[in-house]
């Protein structure tokens, strides 16, 4: 297992105070069998409340409100990520599977009706 940090940082200046809307980021990775987030942290300026939410791919995404207007617009992102590349997943793949369209067998067919 190998750990790493990412750092991210964002500084945007005006030449008078702008008033910004809401943003959407992406500022961690997506964790999965391979990769897990140990710690991580978000520093913006100008003052913000900043809320998660996952979108349909699972990712992550940050919303941030900010509450006042600024000159100068500044995101810092540090995440602490473990990364297990110690054994290579063999993905299986059914047969059925293996050409795009496919066609669920019956008895998976079945499973999937209250998502319909």
């Amino acid at each position: 297992m190998k750990r790493i940090r990412i750092i991210h940082n964002t500084e945007y200046h005006y030449s008078q105070p702008v008033t910004f809307g809401q943003h959407r980021a992406l500022m961690r990775p997506r964790e999965g069998h391979d990769v897990r987030i140990v710690t991580g942290r978000v520093e913006i300026e100008p003052k913000a409340t900043l809320r998660w939410l996952r979108d349909i791919e699972s990712n992550s995404v940050a919303i941030i409100d900010f509450a006042e207007p600024g000159a100068m617009l500044r995101v810092h992102a540090e995440v602490d990520v473990d990364l297990n590349d110690d054994i290579a997943v063999e993905c299986l793949v059914d047969p059925l599977a293996r050409s795009y369209p496919f066609q669920y067998a019956p008895d998976e067919q079945i499973a999937l009706v209250p998502s319909r």
